[in-house]
């Protein structure tokens, strides 16, 4: 990988390359292998996707790096691959306590919606003024009107 990435087009933002492990790949004679390989952080166009691309212009398609065959769909960098979908990994990342502080604050506003609209309604109540009506006898309550009980 160090060779590969010193003769590329990103080898001006290209560090170094470590193995960090073989693995057996179940089902298949296949070896795996995890690396890490460093670019300069003042590459702002070098992101995984350029990396990517890069790679699999130098190997053939993914298909072949010097005497090794490569399974293309086993390559990945930083998690990206052209096939998977990047919109939906990105929504499975969100934390859960992103995702708790999201439904209080949901929680919270509806709870100020509601104190809202009861206060708003007190205060029409209060504006609309007294029902009651002094009379002789007593109140006079325009809604319990007792003639209409004769």
């Amino acid at each position: 990988l160090n060779q590969l990435f010193r003769n590329s087009s990103i080898k001006s933002y290209f560090s170094h390359c470590q193995v960090l492990a073989f693995r057996s790949v179940p089902d298949s004679n296949h070896t795996g292998v995890d690396s890490l390989c460093d670019f300069s952080p003042l590459a702002r166009r070098v992101d995984k996707v350029a990396i990517y691309e890069e790679f699999l212009r130098m190997t053939q398609n993914g298909t072949q790096l010097l005497n090794f065959t490569l399974d293309r769909k086993s390559v990945l960098v930083d998690g990206y691959s052209g096939h998977t979908n990047e919109a939906a990994s990105r929504n499975s990342e969100l934390p859960f306590w992103a995702i708790i502080l999201i439904c209080l604050a949901g929680l919270l506003g509806l709870i100020t919606l509601l104190l809202g609209c009861f206060l708003v309604t007190v205060c029409l109540r209060k504006k609309g003024g007294n029902y009651q009506v002094q009379h002789h006898l007593g109140y006079y309550l325009p809604h319990l009107d007792l003639r209409k009980l004769q």
